[in-house]
């Protein structure tokens, strides 16, 4: 089975810089200002759209919800989230083994 992601739109989470560098790229962009702001609004747009293809967040402002993350990404197939790291800032490394392991529930 195939899955046409067409009219599936990418959105960008995360703070003004962040949200800012993905649009130029084609990207729809919601700025937040907490991580609270941040979780609730990912929330939201999982729970509420229907037509989001990909989320992309920010990986700094993921770290503190990354178990819920985890169990987003279990439960649904679409929207993919995907983290990447902030243009300024500290870059984290993330240990894609550990999210793997979260992903899949071992």
């Amino acid at each position: 089975m195939y899955i046409f992601l067409v009219d599936m739109k990418i959105i960008a989470v995360g703070d003004r810089a962040f949200v800012t560098a993905l649009r130029l790229a084609g990207a729809e962009g919601f700025e937040v200002r907490s991580d609270e702001e941040f979780y609730g609004l990912l929330n939201d747009l999982i729970n509420k759209r229907k037509d989001i293809g990909l989320i992309v967040i920010p990986s700094n402002m993921a770290s503190k919800y990354r178990k819920q993350i985890a169990n987003f990404r279990r439960r649904l197939s679409l929207p993919v989230i995907y983290e990447l790291p902030p243009p300024m800032g500290k870059h984290e490394s993330i240990d894609y083994k550990s999210l793997l392991r979260d992903l899949l529930g071992i």
